[in-house]
């Protein structure tokens, strides 16, 4: 039995209340998805706060670590100490 999965659409919700219409709707073994997490509100205010958090780790601790489009540094313990 085939069946199919779509993330991608020209027109997403903006919010998790706002309603999803796509005339894909109802068709037998298809799985419809919002592209991206980062598609609403509440989403745009928790990467904002998780990027701040990421950006204070890096100033304050040298620590880069679960960075995603940064490399990943992590300052010595024993060299952060002494700096």
């Amino acid at each position: 039995m085939a069946g199919c999965a779509i993330d991608v659409y020209p027109d997403e919700p903006k919010k998790n209340t706002d309603n999803f219409y796509n005339c894909l709707q109802g068709c037998p073994n298809t799985i419809l998805t919002p592209h991206i997490e980062g598609a609403t509100e509440e989403a745009q205010y928790n990467i904002g706060i998780d990027t701040t958090r990421k950006i204070l780790d890096y100033v304050n601790h040298g620590d880069s670590y679960d960075s995603i489009n940064f490399p990943k540094i992590q300052i010595n313990n024993n060299i952060k100490d002494n700096i």
